[in-house]
């Protein structure tokens, strides 16, 4: 960072990172979305569908995720959670899965095209980020999907970690949550389904 000519990054937080941790200016350049290809829909006849799209890593939180669904099952509201990706978690989110007795209401679907996942959010009711800092300290800087999913009509829920909060704005555009909070998320997640 410190030698290169120019250091660029996708939101305030990582800014005042980098410039705290490296001691030099830091661009921001937020992430684009080609409009033309991610028209926008009305989401509000889709099928209670919660929606996960990311790599099967601690840091993208869907093990909060299926908590939370399983909260949502247990108290009778309808909803089926879809989680895109594949990665070191698969087995565990699985067992977790198997454990819920969720083998029916949430389904793994392992890596997809790009226009697969576009579809997924295309139906889906809710676009769920529960994103989290990993044990190791590894976090995401500002989801893409969260901007695509936007872009497609899909209401978005995501956590108050790194540059989430500056895509969502909560109440306007979507709903933050904490992260590690199943049950805030649960309750987001039935908020925007109703």
């Amino acid at each position: 960072v410190r030698e290169a000519a120019q250091v660029v990054t996708v939101s305030r937080f990582n800014v005042e990172f980098l410039e705290r941790t490296h001691g030099r200016r830091v661009s921001l350049v937020y992430n684009g979305v080609p409009l033309e290809s991610f028209p926008y829909t009305s989401p509000a006849e889709r099928a209670p569908v919660v929606l996960g799209v990311g790599r099967l890593i601690e840091k993208k939180g869907f093990r909060d995720l299926v908590e939370a669904i399983a909260l949502l099952v247990r108290e009778g509201t309808p909803v089926r959670g879809v989680i895109v990706g594949d990665g070191e978690e698969r087995e565990a989110l699985a067992a977790c899965i198997a454990a819920h007795d969720l083998e029916g209401h949430v389904q793994l679907l392992g890596a997809r095209t790009p226009e697969e996942v576009k579809a997924h959010m295309r139906e889906a009711a809710v676009l769920a980020a529960p994103c989290v800092v990993a044990a190791d300290g590894d976090r995401d800087g500002l989801p893409t999907v969260l901007l695509e999913a936007m872009a497609l009509g899909t209401p978005c829920v995501g956590t108050d970690v790194t540059g989430i909060p500056e895509a969502i704005t909560e109440g306007e555009t979507g709903r933050i949550v904490p992260q590690h909070d199943p049950v805030a998320l649960a309750n987001a997640l039935r908020g925007l389904l109703h």
